[in-house]
């Protein structure tokens, strides 16, 4: 093998995404050393014990410090699960709120702060209207594949990968910013209360609450009626 192919390479993620990676790797170099870590004490320790020359990181919400993204130069890349325009936390729930029909994933150059390196690689796809925030996760993870099978041989044979033009969104979604989405209000108009129902949305998530004299009361939207209190 060319002494540019990366050998010894550090995957960043959960289990799912861990396999991805590790899958794509190993089509086109098979005896790469390859170590998957899932914590952020795991993602420490091994960068003490020794160096690595590939970063991947998929379906993680662990920031890597500067310090330890340093030695990966252009060769640290994260799969962030929504398009440029959405950068940060739960985007699938804002895309949502905010009408996008133009969904996808983005590859990027990990730095020290979320979602604001440059940006290496898009891959969109269309959401229908009808489409729940679980649809627009889904749809981000099949591009977010599709991406890494086009990306990771590249890099894994030691090749930098251009920037494209394009930037980031202005606005970096925060877990706060969520829980704010999901905080409705009595005085609130109903249209704005359906809106946020619906894009705050999850499987058996209650999301949606109200707060009452500093008390906090989740509706319970399990029934097929307008919800109820509990």
């Amino acid at each position: 093998m060319s002494a540019l192919v990366k050998n010894n390479i550090l995957i960043l993620s959960d289990g799912i995404g861990a396999e991805l990676l590790e899958s794509a790797v190993r089509r086109v170099n098979r005896g790469a050393d390859i170590v998957c870590v899932f914590t952020a004490a795991q993602l420490e320790a091994e960068c003490r014990k020794r160096s690595r020359d590939l970063l991947l990181s998929f379906r993680t919400g662990i920031i890597v410090p500067e310090s330890a993204l340093v030695p990966f130069g252009r060769f640290a890349v994260n799969f962030h699960a929504a398009p440029p325009e959405f950068p940060g936390r739960d985007p699938h729930h804002f895309a949502h709120y905010h009408g996008a029909r133009s969904y996808g994933a983005t590859a990027h150059i990990m730095r020290g702060k979320v979602d604001a390196g440059p940006i290496v690689g898009v891959e969109r796809c269309d959401i229908s209207a009808d489409a729940r925030p679980i649809d627009y996760l889904a749809a981000a993870n099949s591009a977010a594949e599709r991406l890494i099978d086009r990306l990771v041989p590249r890099l894994v044979f030691g090749q930098q990968i251009p920037e494209l033009e394009c930037s980031w969104g202005p606005i970096k979604t925060t877990r706060k910013d969520f829980i704010d989405l999901c905080r409705v209000t009595p005085l609130m108009e109903k249209s704005e209360f359906d809106r946020r129902k619906a894009a705050v949305e999850m499987g058996d998530f209650q999301n949606l609450f109200v707060e009452i004299h500093g008390h906090r009361f989740r509706i319970d939207l399990s029934s097929e009626k307008d919800g109820s209190w509990t």
